[in-house]
Parts: C-alpha cells; sequence; structure tokens
C-alpha cells in the first residue's frame, strides 16, 4: 500500500495524531517527492499514552527518507509546511506479510501468461 501526498504552507494542512497498525505493517517510510528543500511537515512521535512528543524528524530534502516503526503504544503525525514550498510526499509500509498476489504484475511476465 502507498499513498502520496501534498502539504501546502498558508493553509494549515497537516496530519492529526494517528497510529499505522494493522494490515500486517512493521514499518513505515516517508520520502520526500518535494522538487525543492522543504520548511515544516516534521514527523512527531509520542507514546499514546502521553502528549509528549519522544521523537522529531524532517526531511526537507527531495529524496530523503525517514523510516519508523510501527507499534500500537505509539502515535505520529506531520505538522504544517511553513516557507514557501509546497511538500509532496510517498508514504508506504513494509509488512510482515506482503499479500504477493495484489501486487502489479511486471509487463514482461503479463505478456508471458
Amino acid at each position: 500500500e502507498v499513498r502520496i501526498y501534498r502539504l501546502v504552507p498558508g493553509t494549515d494542512q497537516h496530519d492529526c495524531w494517528h497510529s499505522d497498525v494493522g494490515d500486517d505493517r512493521q514499518v513505515a517510510m516517508s520520502v520526500n517527492l518535494s522538487r525543492g528543500r522543504t520548511e515544516g511537515g516534521t514527523l512527531q512521535i509520542r507514546r499514546a499514552a502521553s502528549t509528549e512528543v519522544v521523537s522529531e524528524m524532517t526531511n526537507p530534502t527531495p529524496g530523503d527518507a525517514v523510516i519508523f516503526r510501527i507499534d500500537p503504544s505509539l502515535r505520529h503525525r506531520v505538522s504544517a509546511v511553513t516557507g514557501g514550498a509546497p511538500r509532496t510526499a510517498y508514504a508506504g509500509w513494509f509488512r510482515r506479510s506482503p499479500e504477493f498476489s495484489a501486487l502489479p504484475r511486471p509487463q514482461s511476465l503479463a505478456r508471458s501468461s
């Protein structure tokens, strides 16, 4: 499962606290797909039972990636983007048991079947 999203500065767009637990997800990854450096859009992580942020990570440069563990005891969010440039990002998950039958097949394999 993959998502691409864009946060635009000056719009107060942000991601609320949530957990990505489910679908056998073990690890999450966010890759910066923006055209240039961005400001804000910080990934924040906290324990589910607390409001204290225990970790903050930014990936302002195109191509930068952040990888983090999925755990029922953790929550995360992405803060609003500041500055002048929008932030476009790829969000994806590594699963314990991927369903390979649901993945797109390469064109060369699809023709030979």
